[in-house]
């Protein structure tokens, strides 16, 4: 949980593929070096009872392709924040422009992080 914490706190950035978006509800946490992505974690304003997550990238094309499927998240309390998290392994390399964005089916938004170098 600890490593939850620190990752949905902002950890400073390691490389330039790691980025921090919040489009409310939707946060997007994606971490790695140079256009390797290593993980990515997407949360979710509230505690939801069996929320799904997804991760989907966008090409510079527009073209648009699941990353990593329906992942059901996990609820998690600090304080008087709730949320729900998803916790993907990604380990790929995407092309420079690439947006990384992470959805949930109980919400009407979406948050995108672009990979560039």
């Amino acid at each position: 949980m600890a490593v939850v914490a620190a990752l949905l706190a902002g950890a400073a950035p390691e490389a330039s593929a790691d980025a921090d978006v919040r489009e409310r509800p939707v946060g997007l946490t994606v971490r790695g070096k140079a256009l390797f992505v290593d993980r990515a974690v997407a949360s979710v304003d509230g505690h939801h009872a069996d929320t799904r997550g997804r991760l989907v990238a966008v090409g510079p094309d527009g073209y648009e392709h699941t990353v990593r499927g329906w992942t059901y998240g996990q609820p998690v309390s600090a304080g008087m924040t709730r949320l729900t998290i998803v916790i993907w392994r990604v380990g790929r390399r995407f092309e420079p422009g690439t947006q990384l964005c992470a959805e949930f089916a109980a919400a009407d938004a979406r948050a995108c992080a672009v990979i560039h170098r």
